[in-house]
Order: C-alpha cells, then structure tokens, then sequence
C-alpha cells in the first residue's frame, strides 16, 4: 500500500473528529452573534464536516517530518490548525458552488442549493438568489474567523510570520478563483494555466498545510525548506487540477454533466490549453460555438470528448504530470527527512499523480 495512503487512513479519524470540534466552535460563536432561523441550522452543520482530510494530514505530516531533537517539539495546538485548513477548504468550496453554479457537493445537495430548498420550503421568493447570498456570507464569515483563530492560536513569537504566510497563501487562491470565474476568453496558454494550478490549488491544497504545520513545529524557521514546501505544492497543484479537470472525459455516469457544467462556465484547463493550438479551422470554429452557446448538449460534450480523444490531450496532460511529478520527488529529496518519512512524502506525489 502507498505510505501516504496509509498515514491518510491512520490519521484520518482524527482529522474528522478535530475538524467537527472546531466547525461547532464556529457555529456557536456565529450564533452567539447573529440570530439565524432554526431551519437553516442544518446548513451551518455542512461545515463541520470534511472529506478525506487530506490537507489536515499534511499539517500533521509536516510537524511531525521537522521534528528534530532541536525542535520545540509537535505544536499543542497543530490539531487545531489541520481544522483550520480543513475548515478553510469547506467556506472555499461554497465559493466554487456559487461561482460554478453547482447544485451537488459530497452526495449531496451544495450549500447554496441547500439554503435555496430550505426557503423555497417556507415560501420564500426568490428562494435561489437569496439562497446565494447566505451561502457567500456564510463563507465570508468562516474565512474572516479563522483568520482570527489563527492568531489566537499562535504564540507571540510566530503570530506575525505565520498570519503573514497563511494570508499570502489565501490571497494566491482568492486571485486564482477570480481568475477561474473572469475567463471571458476561449484561448488561454498552458503556461498561463499551469501557473493558475499552482498558485490556486497548490496553494491552498498543499502548500499552505505544508508550511503551516512546518512553521508551527520548528523552533527557528529555515526559509530555504519554505520555499521547497511551496515548489513541491505547486507541483502537486498542477498534477491535481489538471487530472481534476479532466473528470469529465472520464466513462462514468456523469461525466458528461461535469464536462458539460465545465464548458458552460468557461472553465480554463489545461486539456483546453493543449487542444486549441491542434485543431482544424472547422474543429475550433465549432468548439467556439458550443463556447458560447450557453447550455451544452450531450452530442456537443461527446464532441468535444471526440476532439480531446483524437488529439491524444490525456496523453500529452499526463507528460507534464510526470514531469511535475519528478520534479517534486527531486524537491523531497532535498528536504532532508529520516527516512520513514520522505517514504510518506514520496507516497504523498504518487497519490496525486495515481488518486
């Protein structure tokens, strides 16, 4: 079994229950403050939960990588801040939910399609955009929150530095969802794709736990191994983005719902990237039309599955993958680890690039 897999399955529980504890936290101090209507309770509890708790294991993994005998030792505090990352993931995806608007998350309703049924349910009009507004508030309030709970978190001596990191991080994934909602263009160039991967979801997927759980534990904080969690994220975000924008070429039951939703949304990608420049003048005149054509056809997303098949992209995305990939390996490699644990960190790129 893969190392990573099997640190994931160990720690996982633990994540999942961390991450419960502080979504109440949050929930009760929301409350404390605002009166919300009973029958949107409910929704506030979406946020206590998390998926697999992958970006809390990598706060864990992080902490328990770095600590040396000359360290202060693991972080009291480090199950806290793999909720928080945990926490911070969840008020982001309401955000993508909005922004892509997505009726279904976790098997289940979104959300703001959650919000929507509860007050269509008590005959309100308007029911979808008032529903949007709560879950983009709901959101705002949970980012702002755990700001603050960070620095209540942190000492006196790392508050600035990791609040400073941490907002530098969110940042990066706040332009990059600004950047996913504000492409008004067909053509966008790989570079320019590749560098959106790693500057969103390396960002906040793998970089911001990594550093966090590193800057946390260590007693004086060596740049040189920051900026190598930061490469290694963003080569781990370009593999995870691009393999998760490809899930609608996948033969599943409803992989043409994601294409199609993707396509609808002028959502960037990499596959995108690398078709445009392969295609016939007729292929891209009909690939624009279905662009702008707003609600897209099953036979126009087995078109486009047929373009991306002919011009082998799958194959071509899977060779920046691999060079990602190698990349990443060569940068755990130089962060000096005992061995048991540059095991786990090796496991944690064949995941990404195998999930």
């Amino acid at each position: 079994m893969n190392r990573f897999n099997e640190y994931l399955e160990q720690i996982s529980p633990h994540i999942q229950r961390d991450t419960r504890n502080l979504g109440r936290e949050w929930k009760s101090h929301l409350l404390s403050e605002i009166t919300v209507p009973e029958y949107l309770h409910p929704v506030l509890t979406w946020f206590e939960h998390c998926g697999k708790g992958t970006r809390g294991s990598l706060v864990h993994l992080a902490a328990e990588s770095f600590n040396n005998p000359f360290s202060s030792g693991i972080n009291s505090n480090i199950k806290k801040y793999a909720a928080l990352v945990e926490l911070l993931q969840n008020a982001l995806l309401v955000h993508d939910d909005v922004m892509d608007h997505s009726n279904w998350r976790r098997n289940g309703l979104s959300v703001p399609a959650e919000c929507a049924s509860r007050l269509h349910a008590h005959n309100y009009a308007n029911a979808e955009e008032k529903g949007t507004g709560i879950s983009i508030a709901l959101g705002d309030h949970l980012i702002s929150w755990l700001q603050q709970k960070l620095v209540d978190l942190t000492p006196h001596e790392k508050n600035t530095k990791l609040h400073s990191l941490y907002t530098k991080y969110q940042t990066s994934t706040m332009a990059g969802q600004i950047q996913d909602v504000a492409n008004l263009d067909l053509e966008i160039d790989k570079e320019s794709i590749t560098d959106l991967y790693a500057s969103k979801t390396g960002a906040y997927t793998f970089t911001l736990p990594l550093v966090l759980g590193y800057v946390a534990t260590v007693h004086t904080i060596d740049f040189s191994i920051t900026l190598l969690l930061e490469c290694i994220g963003q080569s781990l975000g370009i593999i995870m983005q691009g393999l998760d924008d490809e899930a609608g070429f996948k033969n599943k039951a409803n992989s043409y719902h994601e294409l199609a939703n993707d396509l609808e949304n002028h959502q960037p990608s990499l596959w995108l990237a690398l078709m445009l420049p392969l295609l016939s003048h007729q292929e891209k005149v009909l690939l624009e039309k279905i662009w702008w054509g707003g609600m897209v056809t099953r036979d126009e997303t087995n078109y486009v599955k047929q373009l991306y098949e002919k011009y082998q992209i799958h194959q071509k995305a899977q060779d920046i993958y691999r060079t990602e990939a190698r990349l990443a390996h060569e940068l755990i490699n130089e962060l000096d680890l005992e061995p048991k644990y540059v095991k786990i960190w090796h496991g944690l790129v064949q995941n990404t690039l195998n999930p």
